[in-house]
């Protein structure tokens, strides 16, 4: 895996919206992280959203991934939420205690109101 599908979104651009791969793992955990950051809009109105639709497997190393990313919003001072996460990675997440780390919003476009709404706070 090379690049993130992604794509800017809002009425100027300012949501970095990013589909993730089918499994979240050791396979496509450094580009998630490093494409993550290098695609991060540097602007005090940015957010983003983690489009979760087709993942369908996340590793111990995935995880790590996604705190990873979730600390680069919170440095950048970006609101994240994660769109589309299916029932059973939901569940995953609040075993692990995850849950109240991120914003779950059902689909992407819930997911760019709710960062939109937070962007530039």
């Amino acid at each position: 895996m090379t690049d993130l599908e992604h794509s800017f979104e809002g009425s100027d651009g300012q949501v970095l919206v990013v589909r993730l791969p089918g499994e979240i793992d050791h396979s496509t955990a450094e580009t998630i992280t490093g494409e993550f950051s290098r695609l991060l809009p540097d602007r005090t109105d940015a957010a983003a959203v983690l489009d979760f639709s087709e993942v369908d497997l996340v590793s111990s190393i995935g995880i790590t991934a996604l705190l990873q990313v979730r600390e680069r919003c919170l440095d950048a001072g970006v609101p994240l939420a994660l769109a589309g996460v299916p029932a059973k990675l939901t569940e995953f997440f609040a075993m692990l205690r995850l849950d109240s780390k991120f914003q779950f919003e059902p689909d992407v476009a819930g997911a760019m109101a709710w960062a939109l709404a937070r962007a530039g706070a």
